[in-house]
């Protein structure tokens, strides 16, 4: 698969997704999920548990294949975790 994403468009979304916070404008990345879905569940779990929920912002980000490239890189993924698309 990472041939393939090498010669795909790296601004080309890859159909994955990120959950990040912000407090006190210190933005933190909270995790990666394999679909919106799942990334929805995930942000409302850690909205239940985060005792500043009303101060933070959260928001969810889908990676393109550039970004998924760049995480995965830095060691930050689990060599599983391939591009939905």
């Amino acid at each position: 698969m990472a041939e393939t994403q090498a010669n795909q468009d790296p601004t080309a979304m890859s159909g994955l997704w990120t959950v990040h916070s912000e407090t006190e404008s210190r933005p933190m990345l909270r995790g990666f999920a394999k679909t919106k879905e799942d990334a929805e569940r995930l942000m409302a779990d850690l909205k239940r548990d985060d005792e500043a929920a009303a101060q933070t912002e959260y928001w969810l980000l889908e990676l393109s294949l550039g970004e998924l490239a760049d995480f995965r890189g830095a060691g930050m993924l689990p060599p599983d975790f391939e591009a939905a698309r």
